[in-house]
């Protein structure tokens, strides 16, 4: 309109430095009431005394999808569930130029996010959605202890499901917690991370809910392939695959490690299903623990890992009543597919996860878990869980 003017009807032009500036536009300009609304600069006003308001500018004001810079010590903040769908919507997208600049940055996670509102057209799309270095994740994503629920994915004729679907080499994924999840694809699934390939990390990290798929299916990682690392992580609830490698922590794991995570979610598949893990090859798995209810599979399986091929066990327990295809394993040790025996008065000591002596470390680190009497360990930092 021609009636640009404050009195006007089309209003006076104003522009993104000036919203984004706090105090000396809305109140000194604007003349809003310092006592009714908060202002932080960068952000728009917030009401004063109300809990849970989110200040972050639109992407057509700001001109920028995430607040913060991108580096390591000035990451992208992510607030939103609309903003963590951006970052697999540039992941993912056909421009090689904003693929690159977005994988390779680095990403923290400033509020618990709620994903419930995608679930049309086969739900969440994954971040990352090839398996190469072109639409992988390549960053670091910091969860910063914080826990995403409402995750649901039904694709069962697609590969790569999970929040993200694939990470890269370079790739960090760290503290972050998956609550309540259902997925479903066809290979390499799982609650957080489809495929991890060439050395991707996957630290501090929960998944709790519902996995199902084919083949590489786990809670944490379906294909935990080359040089990669998952540790400090637990799962919970159910995995399942009509296929091969189905594992409670990651469905298949090759040349890579496993080391003091935990998984009590029951597992089942057809061959090579393990409680920790489906398949190893030339794997260290050490100081994990399978709790798991149940194992079930027709060929190869066990308590803690289903197939074994050069791998390196050290340290590794079971649940004593776990059955195996609905028989209890007897007789397990350490250093083997199904772990030495423990049982429920070692599982809620809080002293066992601690003692050095039963483990090959150190003990599981107290900076990073948190131990109770009568409770299994929890990741430290997090709430709800």
């Amino acid at each position: 309109g021609s009636d640009k003017t404050a009195s006007g009807l089309d209003g006076a032009d104003t522009h993104s430095a000036a919203i984004m500036s706090g105090t000396s536009f809305w109140q000194d300009t604007m003349g809003w009431d310092e006592t009714i609304w908060a202002y932080t600069s960068g952000k728009l006003p917030i009401l004063t005394g109300l809990d849970g308001q989110d200040g972050t500018l639109p992407y057509h004001i700001s001109g920028r999808f995430f607040s913060g810079g991108g580096s390591e010590l000035n990451p992208y903040e992510i607030s939103t569930a609309a903003q963590l769908a951006k970052l697999a919507e540039l992941v993912n997208g056909d421009d090689p130029y904003t693929r690159i600049a977005y994988s390779y940055s680095h990403y923290k996670l400033m509020n618990d996010i709620d994903l419930s509102g995608y679930r049309e057209d086969g739900g969440w799309v994954p971040i990352g959605c090839v398996s190469d270095n072109y639409r992988s994740f390549n960053g670091t994503f910091d969860g910063n202890c914080m826990t995403i629920t409402g995750l649901y994915i039904n694709r069962a004729d697609s590969d790569l499901q999970g929040l993200f679907g694939v990470i890269y080499s370079t790739a960090v994924v760290k503290n972050l917690g998956i609550a309540q999840a259902h997925v479903v694809g066809k290979k390499q699934v799982a609650g957080l991370v489809g495929l991890s390939l060439q050395g991707g990390t996957i630290e501090a990290c929960y998944v709790t809910g519902n996995i199902r798929g084919e083949e590489e299916i786990g809670a944490i990682v379906g294909n935990n392939y080359n040089n990669g690392h998952i540790s400090n992580c637990y799962s919970a609830g159910s995995v399942s695959g009509t296929g091969y490698f189905i594992g409670g922590v990651t469905g298949d794991c090759y040349n890579s490690t496993v080391q003091n995570c935990y998984s009590t979610a029951s597992v089942t598949g057809s061959w090579y299903v393990g409680g920790v893990a489906g398949r190893a090859s030339e794997v260290t798995v050490q100081d994990c623990t399978a709790l798991s209810p149940s194992v079930s599979g027709i060929f190869s399986f066990g308590r803690v890992v289903g197939s074994d091929t050069g791998c390196t066990f050290k340290s590794n327990y079971a649940f004593s009543g776990m059955k195996v295809n609905n028989a209890v394993v007897s007789g397990g040790v350490a250093d083997s597919i199904n772990g030495a025996d423990l049982n429920t008065d070692q599982i809620y000591d809080a002293n066992f996860w601690t003692t050095a002596a039963n483990w090959d470390g150190t003990g599981w680190n107290t900076s990073i878990w948190m131990f109770e009497d009568d409770k299994l360990p929890v990741l430290a930092g997090f709430s709800g869980q």
